[in-house]
């Protein structure tokens, strides 16, 4: 049967987003108001080239979440433990 939407900020609350690329204090700070944490991920499927320093978006994201997310049981669920309960590993 087809669900009814309750609207767009009620759906946007239910999807996936994948991290790596979002190195930007205001949208990340954004998102995290408005979604759960739960439906973060942080995802290292990101051709860096240079692995580490400020030319690396991986690292900056890194860096950011650190920032934004002080707890640690947060930031967890952010870089593995939600990629791991989404994907069943």
């Amino acid at each position: 049967a087809a669900r009814i939407s309750q609207g767009a900020i009620h759906d946007f609350k239910r999807l996936y987003y994948d991290i790596e690329s979002a190195a930007n204090e205001v949208s990340m700070a954004a998102l995290l108001k408005l979604v759960p944490i739960t439906q973060l991920l942080f995802g290292s499927d990101c051709a860096d080239v240079k692995g580490e320093g400020p030319d690396c978006v991986g690292a900056g994201t890194l860096a950011l979440v650190r920032k934004l997310v002080p707890d640690r049981e947060a930031r967890n669920k952010i870089l593995f433990e939600n990629a791991k309960k989404l994907f069943r590993l």
